[in-house]
């Protein structure tokens, strides 16, 4: 759970030390307005609490989000091993 003392965000999946987490968008994520409205405060208070949130779709193959994974626990200082 991400919180600002007022707000909170629960992150499908989260590492807390590197502060890096992943959440899957289902289609409702883009087709119910409200649903989309919400999503902008939410990603704006993960950011603002300085996480690394890694948004992902169905579209989005495996070796992507690895490859963006990689990028974000490097970030954090963190050198996973290379992809192959």
């Amino acid at each position: 759970m991400v919180t600002d003392g007022k707000s909170q965000a629960f992150i499908d999946m989260g590492y807390d030390e590197p502060q890096v987490g992943f959440d899957y968008e289902g289609s409702h994520h883009s087709q119910v307005r409200g649903q989309y409205v919400h999503d902008i405060g939410r990603a704006e208070l993960i950011d603002r609490e300085g996480w690394i949130d890694i948004r992902v779709v169905a579209e989005h193959s495996r070796r992507f989000i690895l490859h963006r994974a990689h990028i974000a626990f490097a970030r954090r200082g963190w050198r996973p091993p290379k992809l192959q």
